[in-house]
């Protein structure tokens, strides 16, 4: 399919990889135009809708697209008579339970296989499933060598103890004993569960009067998502990663030089260097690659989806360990291109091995770039999307 001489209106404010697709469309013959407004609210924006209904008419684009998806933006393009298409890269994602996700413009990319499947089982026709990708191109153009990244062990994300994320804290205040108790019992047996997610399921009708009673939430006004999963997904999900992330932090810290790249800055235990947040674009890759262990550590509202952090290391060459995840067994072989860890105790013992054995370590690396460069990067996925789109 040649897009010559046709335009994408993309909406871009503060999405990860919009330079990288935006260079895979242009690689097809398409004119981009940026579409850059803040949003003040998903539903309902007057002074953002005027602006985007000018701009759809100014460019006249074949289709609209987005990283995550917009009501607002759904229902503009509806009007107008173009499609509307996203890829969404964020878990959870609230909109995505909205009633405009049946407008029937929607092409909607889901990166978790699990989600995909259960929106399509509940009759969504308009969702797809793609994985997310790699600007492998970009990500290998980064030879300057900065030693300042090189460690034994990295991390890169947050460890949801900043004060934004810390809605289970808030919940637990006003929990009385019993649901103080049940809650701990669960989020610890989900941190011990990978591959499949118990927390909505074990929000019983009891236990959700006792959580609101605490801490009450409202579900969107145009929304069907039910008030257990934004409390399984923002609340206990969250707190799952947090416990998890920090306890293989402290494990791990123990081994050898690491380095853990976070937004939170007073975040200190022993053996662990905090080098604070990091550019996405001009730091992060020098971080994997001067890394000899990369971890990814998914939060646990993505069931079994691969998160961008992994196409990223694996993209720039760096080494692969991270938490049990089933999506990646369906694009990438475990031993051969990627570590995996089941529990913290493999966890600390892959860790070992692999800082022991840098020959073994270097040729899995390389394994897993070269999937990556063959068979999942951005020009791919473009590809993909306009031969399910067929514009």
């Amino acid at each position: 399919m040649n897009g010559a001489e046709k335009h994408i209106l993309i909406y871009d404010h503060k999405h990860y990889g919009v330079p990288d697709i935006r260079e895979a469309f242009e690689k097809k013959g398409y004119r981009i135009d940026i579409f850059s407004r803040p949003l003040k609210d998903n539903l309902k924006d007057n002074e953002f809708e005027q602006a985007l209904e000018q701009a759809v008419e100014v460019c006249s684009p074949v289709f609209m697209f987005s990283f995550n998806f917009y009501p607002i933006i759904s229902n503009i393009c509806k009007k107008k008579g173009i499609p509307y298409v996203c890829w969404v890269y964020d878990s959870p994602l609230v909109s995505l339970y909205s009633y405009t996700v049946i407008n029937d413009n929607n092409y909607i990319f889901l990166f978790d296989s699990e989600q995909y499947n259960d929106l399509r089982r509940k009759g969504i026709s308009t969702v797809y499933y793609l994985p997310l990708a790699a600007n492998v191109s970009r990500l290998s153009g980064y030879r300057s060598g900065e030693q300042k990244y090189s460690s034994d062990i990295s991390f890169v994300g947050s460890m949801y103890d900043e004060e934004k994320h810390a809605l289970y804290k808030r919940l637990y205040e006003g929990l009385s004993e019993y649901g103080r108790g049940y809650l701990d019992g669960v989020i610890q047996i989900q941190k011990n569960i990978y591959g499949t997610s118990v927390l909505e399921s074990a929000i019983t009708p009891e236990i959700l009067q006792i959580m609101q009673a605490a801490l009450y939430v409202t579900t969107n006004p145009d929304g069907v998502e039910s008030p257990a999963y934004t409390y399984a997904n923002y609340f206990l999900a969250r707190r799952v990663t947090e416990l998890e992330r920090r306890e293989a932090v402290e494990r791990l810290g123990e081994l050898g030089h690491f380095k853990l790249y976070t937004r939170n800055s007073s975040f200190q235990l022993p053996g662990i260097k905090n080098m604070g947040p990091v550019d996405y674009y001009n730091d992060m890759p020098h971080v994997f690659k001067h890394s000899k262990i990369n971890l990814n550590i998914t939060l646990r509202s993505i069931v079994s989806g691969i998160p961008l952090r992994v196409f990223d290391i694996m993209g720039c060459g760096g080494f692969l360990l991270t938490n049990y995840q089933q999506d990646m067994f369906e694009y990438f072989v475990p031993e051969e291109d990627f570590i995996f860890y089941s529990d913290m105790e493999e966890l600390s013992d892959k860790c070992k091995f692999f800082l022991e054995h840098d020959d073994i370590r270097k040729k899995i690396a390389g394994n897993g770039y070269e999937k990556v460069r063959k068979y999942h990067t951005f020009d791919i996925r473009i590809e993909e999307i306009l031969n399910t789109i067929k514009i």
